[in-house]
């Protein structure tokens, strides 16, 4: 049974995507598990590249964290870049790094291209400090990212009230580069702009079953099949995994199907649960 999804963003959303469920036998280049922002961006990208494209959703589009995220479109982890590098390596830091200070720019150019409704702003984002220790902290990622040569700004509290009408803080970090969107009426655009490039869209059709065989993927739905060459599975961390039967006839199968689905209990530590509330008002003085 579908799941409903209550929230102001649902409510709020432009341009809906509605999808109907697989029911019948697809062959493809490319199947897709996910429909959410991984999922969507891949199968928006190689439909334009001429491939065949074949997405499967179990709920809706932007059922999980793509179309309940905050909104924001930042430019970095939480986490300071220089700490990002110490424990991933110095190459693959930066190259993280980048991929993150790259982002906004991604985001806000596929909207323009693709013209997605879904009310983006590009007015940068503040971090702001509520005490001594965490404006120490900000100044730390303030000449982090001035390193990098980010387009940051360290503001006194003068200047951040200015911004925010509150007196309760001591400093702000401004990055220009961040911004929000209406992150569900997103996921729809992407979906939009996908299926306009070509590619096949299924939703409500959890993936039951899949394995390599024959040189190729056999995807099962309830109600459908997909073979196909190629296989990404973009679930994150929504991937329930433990009805899924996976199946290979050889060894290097069975080694490709372990680097995309591994047990769940080598993927037990791989997600940290990270509860959160979002709250909305009417607009703000």
């Amino acid at each position: 049974m579908p799941i409903t999804l209550q929230s102001l963003w649902q409510a709020s959303a432009n341009n809906p995507f509605t999808g109907q469920a697989l029911a019948h036998h697809a062959h493809t280049d490319v199947a897709i598990i996910g429909g959410g922002y991984g999922g969507l961006s891949a199968a928006l990208e190689l439909a334009k590249s001429g491939l065949d494209v074949h997405l499967l959703e179990a709920q809706t589009i932007g059922f999980g964290g793509s179309g309940r995220n905050v909104g924001l479109v930042n430019a970095g982890l939480w986490t300071p870049p220089d700490d990002i590098e110490a424990t991933l390596g110095q190459a693959a830091g930066q190259k993280l790094n980048q991929a993150f200070a790259c982002a906004p720019d991604m985001v806000f150019d596929l909207i323009q291209k693709y013209q997605i409704d879904c009310n983006p702003v590009r007015h940068g984002t503040l971090h702001c400090a509520t005490n001594k220790s965490g404006l120490k902290d900000l100044n730390r990622r303030f000449l982090q990212q001035q390193k990098r040569q980010a387009p940051v700004e360290l503001l006194s509290a003068s200047a951040t009230m200015q911004r925010t009408g509150s007196s309760e803080f001591l400093g702000a970090l401004f990055d220009a580069r961040a911004g929000t969107i209406q992150p569900l009426s997103y996921a729809f655009g992407l979906a939009h702009a996908a299926v306009k490039a070509g590619a096949n869209i299924n939703t409500q059709s959890p993936v039951l079953d899949y394995g390599y065989q024959d040189k190729q993927w056999h995807i099962v739905t309830a109600q459908g099949r997909v073979s196909a060459k190629q296989l990404i599975v973009a679930t994150n961390a929504y991937g329930n995994h433990t009805g899924v039967q996976s199946r290979s006839n050889d060894a290097q199968s069975r080694s490709r199907e372990a680097q995309i689905q591994a047990p769940q209990s080598q993927t037990k530590g791989y997600f940290t649960p990270i509860g959160y509330c979002q709250f909305a008002t009417a607009p703000l003085t």
